[in-house]
């Protein structure tokens, strides 16, 4: 690769430039005018990826873009490279990694992206149907900026056969079958995650407020969107439906209200317990597994049953939202309002990318 290290975080920063002046323009619902054709390049990929998924409405899609602006800031990229000593040299050989990519939230796969490119490596990577064009179109503003690397980026339908390593994120059910599929190859699988919130009771109103992003941010389908509370016993739950009122708008978006209808529906059927919050339902139960438009809250007497209950699910989590100090081993400790602001040393399942991309 005829690139230094200056320049991939060069292109990077300026990427990121532009994913923040789209996010903008994104909010104001009308094509803005942008004075660079990689802003105009990635602003109609949104906009055709929001007719596409429903799911990933603009405001979603620019929450994404603005969240993976700040990573990419050019202090930030330079701190993190500099802690991989290795990425001063060119790898030995250059690579063929495959990324399969998931799409439960828009540009789920940059951080593999970002990873591979700066590791040296060819990434050919399986795009998911639920986000076919952000990839492709955040791949094009690189490589306007850093055109040496254009070859090096590839992107497909099918799922790679001949890679010499594989990153895959999925279903449960899919990462059995990608750990068959791979077994003879170096590989990342990850699986099925989520994230819990541990309240103290002394949350402050905009504590509580922030905790809201935590939860609604992208439908609640994100590994790090919060599916469960545990709460101390006597906590008033029905502070959250007035600490998260600006959520209420969720009630006019299709998909999440046929989610909640069907949820309120079959708890009622089948006779069990929940509080009907309007515009989202809280369940009692251990339950972390993520349902959109369902919050499941735990009660707990003293911090021994906290770590008890998440050293049962850690390999389930992929991070706690508290305000509690808690020493945590495999999983990130966030403040509320943080969880889906991860920074570049943040890495799916507590495994480190680079590292893997590294040793390949």
């Amino acid at each position: 690769m005829s690139t230094t290290v200056n320049d991939r975080i060069e292109a990077f920063f300026k990427l990121g430039n532009s994913m923040r002046l789209v996010s903008e323009g994104l909010k104001h619902e009308g094509r803005p005018w942008f004075q660079h054709k990689n802003e105009c390049l990635l602003y109609d990929a949104c906009l055709k990826t929001s007719k596409t998924n429903p799911w990933f409405t603009l405001k979603e899609i620019s929450r994404a873009l603005l969240n993976l602006s700040k990573m990419l800031n050019r202090e930030a990229l330079v701190t993190w490279f500099n802690g991989y000593p290795k990425l001063l040299h060119e790898p030995a050989s250059v690579k063929n990694i495959a990324v399969i990519m998931a799409g439960n939230i828009p540009l789920v796969g940059f951080h593999d992206l970002l990873c591979v490119v700066m590791a040296g490596h060819q990434l050919t990577s399986k795009l998911s149907s639920q986000d076919p064009f952000l990839p492709v179109a955040v791949a094009e503003v690189l490589t306007s900026d850093l055109p040496q690397i254009k070859d090096q980026i590839f992107f497909s339908r099918e799922t790679p056969l001949d890679a010499d390593a594989y990153i895959a994120t999925g279903s449960d059910n899919s990462a059995r079958y990608f750990a068959s599929c791979f077994a003879e190859k170096p590989h990342i699988i990850r699986k099925n995650r989520s994230s819990i919130a541990v309240l103290s009771g002394n949350e402050t109103a905009d504590d509580l407020q922030q905790l809201g992003e935590d939860v609604f941010a992208y439908f609640g389908l994100g590994c790090r969107s919060v599916s469960h509370l545990l709460v101390p016993h006597g906590f008033d739950l029905s502070k959250l439906q007035g600490a998260w009122k600006g959520y209420d708008h969720l009630l006019h978006h299709k998909k999440y209200y046929n989610n909640l209808k069907h949820a309120r529906a079959l708890f009622m059927v089948e006779e069990t317990p929940f509080r009907d919050m309007e515009f989202f339902l809280l369940r009692e139960s251990p339950d972390i597994t993520p349902s959109v438009s369902v919050l499941n809250y735990s009660y707990y007497q003293g911090q021994q049953d906290v770590i008890q209950f998440i050293k049962q699910r850690l390999h389930k989590l992929q991070c706690v939202v508290s305000n509690i100090k808690m020493n945590l081993q495999n999983t990130s400790l966030v403040a509320p309002g943080q969880s889906q602001h991860p920074v570049l040393s943040d890495y799916s399942d507590g495994i480190d990318t680079m590292v893997f991309l590294l040793d390949v």
